[in-house]
C-alpha cells in the first residue's frame, strides 16, 4: 500500500529537520531536534559523558527495546533515554540506536540537549532529567493514500478501538497494547499504541489521547496512519502489522432485524504488553 509521509515541524526550543535516506530494508524518516539554548565545550567533561551516554544507550537498546541511564556528575550530568517501536528485533532495535546516536552527534554538535525520531526508534539526551516528562509534540506521521468506503463507520470503529488499547497501554509496566475490531465483514481495524516505558500512567494516557485527537488533522477518513512523538505512538492499518501475529476476533452474533447491515457493534480484541 502506498504511504505518504508529513513531517510535523516543531519550532521549540530549536528548529527540527526531516532527513529521508535509503537503507537496505527500507526507507527511514528522521526529525532531528537541536537545543540550541545550551552548549558544551568540545572536549570538555560534557562531552566525554555524553560520548559514554550515547555509547551505552546503543548497546543496551536491543535488551528490552528500552533502557535510560545518566552519566556523570553535576555540572557536567548527561541523561539519556532510548526507545524502539514493538516487534522490531534485537538487531534492527540496536540498528536504529546507532543511527539515531550517529545523527545526533552529527547534527548537533556541542548542543547540551537533543532528541531524535525515527519511524523505528528515538532517542533523547540532556543536561537535566527529563524522564517521566512528556514530550507529545506530533513529530512525524504517515498516512495511508486509500479511503475508508464507509468513512463514519470506519472512523467510529477506529475511535473506540485506540481509545480501549490507549487505556490498555497506560496501565501496564511495557506501556503497550494492540487491539483488533471489525469494520466490515470481511475488513479488521489494527491498532498499536506505545509510550515511553518510565510515564506514569495518567502521562502515558494523556499522551496518547494527543495523538489520537490529531488523526483526522494528519489521517482523516484514510484506512492507514502512523502518529509519533517522543513520548508515544500510535498506529492502525487494515491488515496485520503485529509481531507476532494475534487471532482474529471472533465474528459479531449476526441479529434477524439486522443481517445486511454492519452497524458498529462489532466486538474487539484487545492485548496490553506484559
Amino acid at each position: 500500500m502506498q504511504y505518504f509521509a508529513v513531517a510535523a515541524v516543531h519550532l521549540i526550543l530549536s528548529s527540527c529537520f526531516l532527513y529521508l535516506f535509503s537503507s537496505s530494508s527500507a526507507q527511514v524518516y528522521i526529525d532531528v531536534n537541536c537545543n540550541a539554548a545550551s552548549n558544551y565545550t568540545s572536549g570538555s567533561v560534557y562531552e566525554q559523558n555524553l560520548n559514554n551516554t550515547l555509547t551505552s544507550l546503543v548497546a543496551n537498546s536491543s535488551l528490552s527495546g528500552f533502557y535510560i541511564t545518566s552519566v556523570g556528575q553535576n555540572p557536567d550530568v548527561v541523561y539519556g533515554l532510548i526507545q524502539c517501536i514493538p516487534g522490531l528485533s534485537n538487531m534492527d532495535c540496536q540498528t536504529c540506536a546507532n543511527t539515531a546516536a550517529t545523527e545526533l552527534r552529527r547534527r548537533c554538535f556541542t548542543q547540551k540537549e537533543a532528541s531524535i525520531l525515527t519511524n523505528n526508534c528515538s532517542l533523547h539526551y540532556s543536561d537535566w532529567s527529563f524522564f517521566t516528562t512528556v514530550n507529545g509534540s506530533v513529530r512525524l506521521s504517515f498516512y495511508n493514500l486509500d479511503d475508508a468506503a464507509n468513512t463514519v463507520l470506519f472512523n467510529r470503529q477506529l475511535g473506540k478501538l485506540v481509545k480501549n488499547i490507549s487505556s490498555d497501554a497506560a496501565a501496564v509496566p511495557s506501556k503497550f497494547a494492540v487491539g483488533i475490531t471489525s469494520y466490515t465483514d470481511f475488513v479488521n481495524i489494527y491498532a498499536r499504541v506505545q509510550c515511553s516505558r518510565e510515564l506514569a500512567e495518567n502521562s502515558c494516557l494523556s499522551c496518547l489521547q494527543g495523538l489520537i485527537s490529531y488523526i483526522p488533522t494528519c489521517c482523516d477518513n484514510k484506512v492507514g496512519g502512523r502518529i509519533l512523538s517522543l513520548s508515544c505512538n500510535l498506529r492502525f492499518e487494515i491488515y496485520s502489522f503485529f509481531l507476532p501475529p494475534l487471532p482474529l476476533p471472533p465474528p459479531s452474533p449476526s441479529l434477524p432485524e439486522q443481517n445486511e447491515t454492519t452497524d458498529g457493534t462489532a466486538e474487539t480484541t484487545n492485548h496490553a504488553g506484559n
